[in-house]
């Protein structure tokens, strides 16, 4: 299945993203049949009678097989606007003399497991932040297998009557939703076919549906959802899909950090626009315990020539020194340590946004403006890096400096050390980061200011 819209790589039209295919170098496929004993089903070579000409939203394909004893076997496909959902009915109608017991499975494959160069095609690698490989949801409880355990202990089974299965890669989803009221045997599954590694997610339904002669039928219906790992689209599924976009340990902060960068994209049409305004909104509810440890870092600043004073005065009588310190301290009632509760607070707001840059599907080759193109990959001239380390320098100049040389010296190498490493992270990410801190520094400023002004200064 190819989707149109979707590009390998940015601005190469010439190639989309190709999630099912049955030959080439990344094989990906599904397959779904009849299992049952003394009875001739059909076999991946069987032709299969078409009726329809294409399968589009308004037009179902229907597609018939019989054998020579009187079962007809009968599926069909039914696709949704979007194109990433597809509904499926298989029935059998039993025309023979006897009864009959027969099963059901469906199941998607996939060759070779992570591949350099994966649905991108990205570069796969299935991490702490984002889970690539088999997964599934079975009454509730998620499952997810890396590529090298299903290998080594060749299936992983389970029963269940909800759920859904699926193999997923960075940003895109191939899944089996069954009905929901059948007990399935759900199984993630390893074979070698040609030397070749596949991979399987399968939904089984035990042969023990006995189908009347005579004219009984048996029906299983499921839907496939091959698409975007979007949580807008696959929640429609109602069966709990979206959880496949998993933001772990923050995603009671990480959800809605998303949803309010979607709202905020739907009202401007600029990903970029929207976590500027997020940002500036967090800083804003975040406001009332940042001001009370801007007050005190700015009162800090204000201690700096006694502090220096008692430095010079004591000499490397460390121990006095922190006794007078904290003497100083006391008697202005200034408390050192809740100038940490700003940078404290925002590194699980920093993990929650970057594992939503990182994983959801809508940074996918997001432009911002001029030259930020695609929001999930680093800034090609490493400007907005450049420009966020400035910024972190910047702030540090507002803070009061430490009394420890060993100290400064590290917090001014920081800028640097952040710079560097902020240099491959997604630009997204680093948009975030530089924006903060600007609405950090005004803030800062005003309340600095503010105090001077309170104290006639």
């Amino acid at each position: 299945k190819m989707f149109r819209k979707f590009e390998v790589v940015k601005e190469q039209v010439d190639e989309k993203v190709r999630i099912l295919s049955p030959n080439g170098k990344r094989i990906q496929f599904f397959d779904a049949g009849w299992q049952a004993v003394g009875v001739q089903v059909p076999a991946g070579n069987s032709v299969w009678e078409a009726k329809g000409d294409a399968l589009t939203p308004k037009t179902p394909l229907v597609l018939t097989w019989s054998n020579e004893d009187g079962q007809e076997f009968t599926r069909t496909y039914t696709i949704d606007e979007t194109g990433y959902t597809i509904r499926v009915v298989d029935e059998v109608i039993n025309r023979s003399s006897r009864d009959i017991q027969i099963g059901h499975y469906a199941q998607v494959h996939k060759a070779d497991g992570l591949e350099q160069g994966g649905d991108g095609y990205e570069e796969e690698m299935s991490t702490f932040y984002n889970f690539i490989g088999p997964e599934g949801v079975i009454e509730d409880i998620k499952y997810e297998h890396d590529y090298d355990d299903i290998k080594q202990e060749k299936a992983f089974k389970y029963t269940g009557q909800k759920g859904w299965i699926a193999i997923k890669s960075r940003y895109f989803l191939a899944s089996i939703i069954p009905d929901q009221q059948t007990e399935n045997t759900w199984q993630f599954k390893y074979s070698n076919l040609n030397g070749r590694d596949f991979y399987s997610a399968i939904v089984q339904v035990p042969m023990v549906n006995r189908v009347a002669a005579n004219g009984g039928t048996y029906t299983k219906s499921y839907r496939l959802y091959v698409g975007p790992n979007k949580r807008q689209e696959m929640s429609k599924e109602s069966v709990g899909l979206e959880d496949s976009v998993d933001y772990g340990w923050y995603q009671v902060i990480a959800l809605p950090i998303y949803s309010s960068m979607m709202f905020f994209y739907e009202h401007t049409g600029n990903l970029g626009l929207a976590i500027i305004i997020v940002t500036v909104i967090l800083k804003i509810l975040l406001m009332p315990l940042a001001s009370k440890s801007y007050r005190s870092m700015a009162k800090l600043k204000q201690l700096t020539p006694k502090m220096e004073a008692l430095k010079e005065r004591l000499g490397d009588n460390r121990e006095q020194m922190g006794l007078e310190m904290m003497k100083l301290y006391k008697e202005h009632k200034v408390n050192p340590a809740s100038g940490c509760w700003p940078m404290l607070i925002q590194i699980p707001i920093f993990f929650a946004v970057y594992k939503v840059i990182l994983i959801s599907f809508e940074f996918r080759h997001e432009p911002f403006m001029l030259w930020i193109q695609d929001l999930s990959a680093h800034d090609p001239f490493f400007i907005l890096p450049v420009l966020m380390g400035v910024s972190m320098f910047l702030q540090q100049k507002l803070n009061p400096p430490a009394t420890d040389p060993i100290q400064r010296q590290v917090m001014s190498a920081l800028p640097i050390v952040f710079t560097v490493m902020f240099a491959m992270f997604p630009s997204g990410l680093v948009l975030y980061w530089f924006v903060n801190n600007v609405v950090s520094i005004a803030q800062q400023w005003m309340i600095t200011k503010r105090i001077e002004k309170a104290e006639g200064k």
